[in-house]
């Protein structure tokens, strides 16, 4: 019985050593994957039209990349993506000017990619 008695104390401790460790404060905006929720600072100009700058990280797929921002990664959605890195002459770490709106998803649409 004394051994069931430690082993149910140390299983007590360890879970509210655990709870302890995992409280956060209110103003950390991390979710359990480990990304931040917040969003980058952002520059609203007119018509729900954002403006941002970005290095570009590379192609997710054919209408998807991403970029760093503010020190995280964003995925923005472009039609087409490769074409236009192609005509636009967008590369891997280019720092870029993007121009996007948030879908009824809250997905970033980009409408404007401008190389710096």
């Amino acid at each position: 019985m004394d051994k069931i008695t430690m082993i149910c104390f140390v299983i007590i401790f360890c879970l509210t050593a655990a709870a302890c460790g995992n409280s956060k404060n209110s103003s950390d905006n991390t979710v359990p994957d480990g990304q931040t929720t917040s969003t980058p600072v952002e520059e609203q100009v007119e018509n729900d039209l954002f403006t941002i700058e970005g290095e570009v990280v590379g192609l997710i797929d054919n209408n998807s990349f991403e970029a760093i921002v503010s020190g995280a990664p964003v995925v923005f959605r472009l039609t087409n993506a490769v074409s236009v890195f192609e005509e636009k002459g967008i590369n891997d770490g280019d720092i870029v000017k993007i121009g996007y709106i948030l879908d009824k998803n809250e997905q970033k649409v980009v409408k404007s990619i401008v190389k710096k």
